[in-house]
């Protein structure tokens, strides 16, 4: 099938469409973004996704989890109404797919977390861990209200070893 620019599928939700702050976004619910979409404004805001991430590679060998995470708490900003979560979403996974290709969880959660919390949302970021033939694999996600947010698939096969704010 193929889209004219500006065309979005019918089967995915339009901007217009995009998640209010009274319910949790799963993945197939984010408003669709294509690269012809960048604004001027997307520049800024990947440039500080790079900073955080360029904070989160500088800090996760040197500080314990808890410490990391902390450092990403942030305060209720002055116009909470004016973050747009699914475009940070969309931000965030574009650059770290383009740096990391998979295994990019933890990242992917503490900028959202970061974002979510600015935004005066109750977020929470959690660690899991699931045995998987034979081999211990962990994952990181952030809930609203207790939900999963914009997760991919289901969380509730791991144990939870780590939630912040407890």
């Amino acid at each position: 099938m193929t889209l004219m620019p500006g065309e979005q599928p019918a089967d995915k939700p339009r901007m217009e469409d995009a998640p209010t702050a009274s319910r949790n976004p799963t993945e197939q619910e984010m408003p669709v973004y294509s690269r012809r979409e960048l604004q001027r404004g997307d520049w800024v805001l990947m440039a500080r996704i790079c900073g955080m991430l360029g904070k989160i590679l500088f800090l996760q060998k040197r500080v314990s989890v808890e410490r990391l995470v902390v450092s990403f708490d942030a305060p209720r900003a002055p116009n909470p109404d004016r973050i747009d979560i699914g475009r940070i979403n969309w931000l965030t996974r574009g650059v770290l797919r383009r740096l990391f290709s998979s295994r990019y969880c933890m990242k992917r959660s503490l900028i959202l977390f970061h974002y979510l919390r600015k935004a005066g949302r109750e977020a929470r970021i959690v660690f899991g861990v699931v045995k998987e033939s034979g081999r211990l694999e962990g994952h990181a996600w952030v809930t609203v209200n207790g939900e999963p947010f914009a997760e991919e698939g289901p969380v509730d096969r791991y144990t939870v070893t780590y939630t912040y704010p407890d």
